[in-house]
């Protein structure tokens, strides 16, 4: 088991704060990879989603330019077969287990893989010799991250942030989700601001103020003034008039948020 030292511990506070406070419609846009290569050194880091029931595709990626991705992974289909890490795409099974990290070289030494057609057409074109990925279980949709680095292989220690914040990545794209739907749910929520909707809806998922706090990484001072702030605009009393006057529907975030932040917990921050 990898040891993380206090400012392991920082960087991801700090790359989760990024994640939280991302104010754009996607969950994980270039902002956001930006600030998860600062606390994973790579040259590259994308996102990809796939709707598994609409079989739509999203892409977002820092590092290098999204145009150029997109024209090398219209390769990816023909060589996909000889990727250890296939996760899922469009028509496709996933193979590699959702939310912990893998490297390919967990399964393919660096000689091996650049005899690979997958090495030739995908990786090289953009310098790529070493991935990590991470697959997020999502609901109704197919989610992963993808490091690429040119000169080194990621460490034990980039390994093991990554495994640290994968359960708070779910948080965060449930929140998205959220924020997506709520203007169906209520014209009151649309009243919130964006860390207040954040903060009704893991309420509604049935957090405490402090298990809240631990997901958004505040302080549960904080999370007391936003809830404040909520009954003050929609005119109500308590925290369960605040969910039933904005129709906001449960959440399964409690059982991974709690997961996620249990003392002692691999998981926790």
């Amino acid at each position: 088991m990898t040891t993380l030292v206090a400012r392991d511990y920082r960087g991801a506070l700090e790359f989760l704060r990024a994640a939280y406070e991302n104010e754009e419609p996607a969950p994980f846009p270039t902002l956001v990879l930006d600030a998860l290569r600062r606390l994973i050194p790579s040259s590259i880091a994308s996102y990809r989603e796939w709707d598994d029931r609409s079989g739509s595709y999203a892409h977002w990626t820092s590092g290098v330019d999204l145009e150029d991705v997109e024209r090398i992974w219209d390769r990816y289909p023909a060589v996909r077969s000889q990727d250890p890490l296939p996760g899922v795409c469009p028509r496709g099974e996933a193979r590699v287990p959702t939310g912990r990290a893998f490297q390919l070289s967990d399964f393919l030494p660096l000689q091996r893989f650049r005899t690979l057609e997958l090495y030739r057409d995908v990786c090289r074109p953009v310098g790529t010799n070493y991935v990590m990925k991470l697959f997020l279980p999502l609901e109704g949709r197919s989610g992963g991250f993808v490091l690429e680095s040119e000169r080194h292989d990621f460490t034990p220690r980039d390994r093991g942030v990554l495994d640290l914040v994968a359960p708070h990545l779910v948080l965060v794209w449930r929140a998205k989700q959220a924020e997506a739907s709520a203007s169906e749910e209520s014209d009151a929520f649309l009243t919130l601001t964006l860390r207040e909707r954040q903060v009704l809806r893991l309420v509604a998922g049935g957090l405490t103020n402090r298990e809240v706090a631990l997901a958004l990484v505040v302080a549960p001072g904080t999370v007391r003034k936003h809830l404040d702030n909520v009954y003050r605009k929609l005119s109500v009393r308590g925290r369960a008039e605040a969910v039933a006057v904005t129709r906001v529907t449960h959440s399964p975030a409690r059982t991974d948020a709690q997961a996620a932040m249990k003392p002692g917990s691999k998981r926790g921050l």
